[in-house]
């Protein structure tokens, strides 16, 4: 009997661009920041893509000048995060909250059999 794969799970976290502890524990977790840390000023508009392959996590950081929000999906590949990232890149100009990139998401790995959403 093979192994199920896990199922993906989302989870999001926000910092003011003028708050730097809150910043400071939005980027720690992110594997190789340094470049993030220093675009995410007060000021920065703009989205970040990353995909740590060990880990199997892809993060989305998407800034509008005061806020950044960082979106987080565990057990994806690579594949499928570029994927939902330009499903993603689609409707940001229209909404960038969590039901928008829940349904990024959903368009790239629909829900499992049995999933509680």
């Amino acid at each position: 009997m093979s192994a199920q794969p896990m199922p993906s799970s989302i989870s999001m976290a926000a910092a003011y661009l003028t708050d730097e502890q809150a910043l400071e524990k939005l980027v720690t977790p992110i594997p190789n920041n340094q470049q993030l840390k220093e675009a995410l000023k007060p000021g920065f508009a703009g989205d970040v893509n990353i995909y740590h392959a060990g880990t199997r996590t892809a993060r989305y950081v998407r800034a509008d000048g005061k806020l950044a929000v960082c979106f987080i999906l565990t057990e994806v590949s690579q594949q499928e995060a570029q994927a939902i990232g330009a499903a993603f890149d689609k409707v940001k100009a229209k909404d960038t909250g969590y039901a928008a990139f829940e349904t990024a998401v959903r368009s790239v790995i629909p829900p499992q059999i049995g999933q509680v959403n």
